[in-house]
């Protein structure tokens, strides 16, 4: 009896009085065991989580960065020309509303005509910030690589009031820490056109005038409006001059280059008198004032005929009302203004 009784107590103080193993002894043991494992599966773990952040997410909210921004150009400068190069200059800002501000690596570009596959220049662009309101600067010799599409250009440049490019390329972008990435390039940059050099005015006229340049006969002044930003070397400007379709004669403005807003600039004549007196025999023009259409002829700088500005000037034509009442009084030949003009 005595020994259930101490079987008893010895199983209740086992019970209640022996320490056990605790579950933070195994814990250790475990982890004192097979730490690596774990180190392992975390590292594994953080890599899954991670690895698409950085190689697919990151690339494409890159990328969807740049297609959002806009590219505005501030100013133009084509100076320089040759038939196959000129010095260009681009400056403008770049748009965009990203909470993100990498940096966006130089990279060589095409410009192109909307719709058209083939570029009409290379340029380089300069390394920029990728925050709102960022200013760049790009001066370089650019070569044409397509001579049909920069006359093309041209033409759309010197003739419309707006015209877009696309500007396209790819480059490398680099944020913070984060490894580098590559991004296309596919932007639309609208520029202000020289809209026909509408608003040209010839503000003197006067026949005669002793020996001048270009076999001219008579001289003048004459104003053209640049209502862009942009400033362009054309050169020597010759152009045709109609009145209705009886040809008048040809002019020249020598060294024409455009800067922003009114440009003055001496104009040379070889004018047909015969042709002239032809026109104010109309009873409509006998005032002495009539309109002068400037048909582009040709363009020369540093002695070289530039294709793409000749064709962009004959394909674009100015009206010019030509007041010839002081020409002729000065000239002694105000007989040929024979009264007032009548309404076609």
């Amino acid at each position: 009896m005595s020994t259930s009784k101490e079987s008893l107590q010895h199983k209740e103080y086992m019970d209640n009085g022996s320490p056990r193993p605790k579950r933070q002894g195994k814990f250790k043991r475990h982890c004192a065991r097979w730490w690596w494992l774990h180190i392992i599966v975390f590292i594994a773990i953080f890599l899954i989580v991670l690895l698409p952040v950085v190689y697919v997410a990151y690339p494409r909210i890159a990328q969807d960065d740049i297609n959002k921004s806009k590219i505005h150009t501030t100013n133009m400068m084509i100076q320089n020309p040759t038939p196959s190069q000129l010095d260009l200059t681009l400056k403008g800002f770049l748009e965009t509303a990203s909470a993100f501000h990498p940096w966006l690596r130089p990279f060589n570009a095409s410009l192109y005509l909307v719709g058209h596959e083939q570029p009409f220049i290379n340029i380089s662009v300069p390394e920029l910030l990728g925050k709102n309101g960022t200013q760049f600067t790009t001066s370089q010799v650019a070569q044409i690589s397509n001579i049909g599409e920069f006359t093309a250009f041209c033409a759309f440049l010197l003739g419309l009031p707006t015209l877009d490019i696309v500007l396209y390329g790819h480059g490398d972008l680099k944020l913070g820490g984060l490894p580098t990435t590559t991004v296309t390039y596919n932007q639309t940059v609208s520029l202000a056109g020289l809209n026909a050099l509408k608003g040209t005015e010839v503000t003197e006229f006067h026949l005669g005038g002793g020996s001048l340049p270009f076999n001219a006969n008579s001289h003048g002044n004459a104003t053209v409006p640049n209502p862009t930003g942009d400033t362009f070397d054309f050169g020597d400007v010759s152009l045709n001059m109609f009145v209705d379709d009886i040809a008048i004669g040809n002019a020249t403005l020598p060294g024409l280059t455009m800067t922003p807003g009114n440009n003055s600039y001496p104009l040379y004549a070889t004018a047909n008198q015969t042709s002239i007196v032809k026109v104010l025999a109309q009873p409509k023009y006998r005032c002495g004032v009539f309109p002068v259409t400037m048909k582009g002829n040709a363009s020369i700088f540093g002695g070289e005929v530039l294709p793409y500005f000749t064709t962009a000037f004959q394909a674009s034509n100015t009206i010019v009302q030509l007041n010839l009442t002081d020409t002729l009084k000065e000239a002694g030949l105000s007989q040929l203004i024979t009264g007032a003009c009548e309404s076609s």
